[in-house]
């Protein structure tokens, strides 16, 4: 049982590719400020029985490490290698698992529902109705409400671990219409990974990263030099499945979206690969905003409000050659540019017809000061982009 104990979120085979010698590691302790310059690969992005000591999900999870390993190693090795539709396949399934097992989303997921619980009391004891407390202390109804519990937390995240494993097995396929690219930098700088290695961003709606949304971009550094890339073709025109880029800039930008997102560890082949930290000064900046973008809020009264929990966003503002918004888009205000699945849906057709007439009728509906050439714009460019 010893060996089963620990439990890697992200997994090894995974991280050799950032490593010389197969053992070690580079790091960088965000909290702080520290860096490692060998450190065992094997003692990285794990907990002990993360997954639950019956070991059913750790069993699963090494079975698929297996044959993703396989196709991790085939594009580590070859510069000019892409997937075939099975090893697609497997891509999609270890992105997609990758994203939900990690312990920044595991904890992210467990304050949600323990931010939803607290506040959820409180509006019940607030308003003056009862709330069933049978078997529950003062004391622990007062652990609840602070969310200071360990028990208590532990089993939520136990629940969540479970949870979103399982999720992540359903949804896979809700990314088989996205286009996937390999991109090779020759570049004198290397990109680094973390302990939370899958990036969702949408440059068309920054804030709207569902897997079922239009402009949807997922990347993963697979090694110092090449990047996966699922992506939106009918909002970003890339032609190559394979792309070669010279441009360290960009290094810096894709490494800055990892300090953003890691949860703690920066993950690289060397310790000067961690150079780009230093000569940002905003990067801390950056990333506390989007730590607090992503929290639990709250709106209305004491009595009676609306809980908002939000995704895990990864928010930078950067151009990136392999998928570039049309121009035309890309002049449109963030503000009125709608999300909107990309699979066609009546409902959604029928919210933006009535959005444009309600602008044309009630002007005050319009919040957001859009003109009217602008709501027609983006709506002809959603009912284009449907019909393609």
């Amino acid at each position: 049982m010893s060996n089963r104990r620990k439990q890697h979120y992200v997994p090894k085979e995974y991280l050799r590719a950032f490593s010389n010698d197969t053992k070690n590691i580079s790091l960088y302790v965000i909290d702080k400020g520290l860096t490692v310059p060998r450190a065992p690969l094997s003692d990285q992005c794990y907990q002990n029985f993360f997954y639950g000591k019956d070991l059913l999900w750790e069993d699963k999870l090494a079975k698929l490490e297996t044959q993703w390993g396989l196709v991790l190693s085939k594009l580590k090795d070859s510069h000019d290698y892409y997937p075939n539709s099975e090893e697609r396949k497997l891509l999609q399934s270890f992105i997609i698992f990758q994203y939900y097992r990690t312990e920044s989303y595991i904890d992210h997921a467990t304050d949600n529902i323990l931010g939803l619980e607290s506040e959820s009391i409180r509006m019940e004891i607030e308003k003056g109705q009862n709330v069933d407390l049978s078997g529950v202390t003062k004391k622990q109804l007062k652990s609840m409400i602070l969310q200071n519990d360990p028990e208590h937390k532990a089993k939520v995240k136990q629940k969540v671990v479970q949870n979103s494993l399982s999720i992540a097995s359903q949804i896979i396929t809700e990314i088989d219409d996205l286009a996937m690219m390999i991109v090779n930098y020759k570049t004198t700088s290397n990109l680094i990974s973390c302990d939370n290695p899958v990036i969702y961003i949408n440059l068309y709606s920054p804030y709207h990263i569902g897997l079922t949304m239009a402009g949807l971009v997922i990347f993963l550094p697979l090694s110092p030099k090449r990047l996966l890339v699922f992506y939106d073709s009918k909002m970003y025109n890339q032609k190559n499945n394979i792309l070669s880029i010279s441009n360290d800039n960009e290094i810096k930008h894709l490494n800055t979206y990892h300090f953003i997102k890691a949860k703690n560890i920066l993950i690289a082949n060397n310790v000067s690969d961690f150079s780009f930290i230093e000569k940002n000064p905003c990067i801390m900046k950056f990333r506390q905003e989007n730590k607090e973008t992503s929290a639990l809020s709250t709106f209305g009264t004491r009595e009676d409000k609306i809980i908002h929990a939000h995704p895990p966003l990864c928010l930078y503002d950067c151009p990136l050659s392999f998928c570039k918004l049309p121009k035309k888009l890309s002049k449109i205000p963030l503000g009125v540019r709608d999300r909107f699945p990309r699979k066609y849906d009546q409902k959604w057709e029928y919210h933006f017809k009535l959005r444009l007439s309600l602008y044309k009728s009630i002007p005050e509906m319009n919040a957001n000061r859009v003109t009217l050439q602008e709501a027609n714009e983006i709506n002809n460019f959603i009912f284009r982009y449907w019909r393609r």
